[in-house]
């Protein structure tokens, strides 16, 4: 009966040890992809502004309106 006790106590404890590493390792590579979507995110984000401003800026596409305005 104590064997038992102790092989089931081992086991319970190598088992929890190794539901802890896989439980890191998942939240680490986690972490990871969540890092690199937030990076390429933010870089289509920037290219986005960028696009945006260059198309503002193009005189081609002022609205009749806002020429008006800059002409009074």
């Amino acid at each position: 009966m104590l064997v038992l006790v102790v092989v089931a106590g081992i086991g319970f404890f190598t088992q929890a040890e190794a539901s802890a590493e896989i439980t890191e390792q998942q939240e680490q590579s986690l972490l990871g992809s969540t890092q690199l979507e937030s990076d390429s995110l933010r870089q289509w984000i920037d290219t986005q502004r960028q696009s945006v401003k260059s198309l503002s800026d193009h005189r081609g596409l002022v609205s009749e309106e806002a020429g008006e305005a800059e002409q009074r």
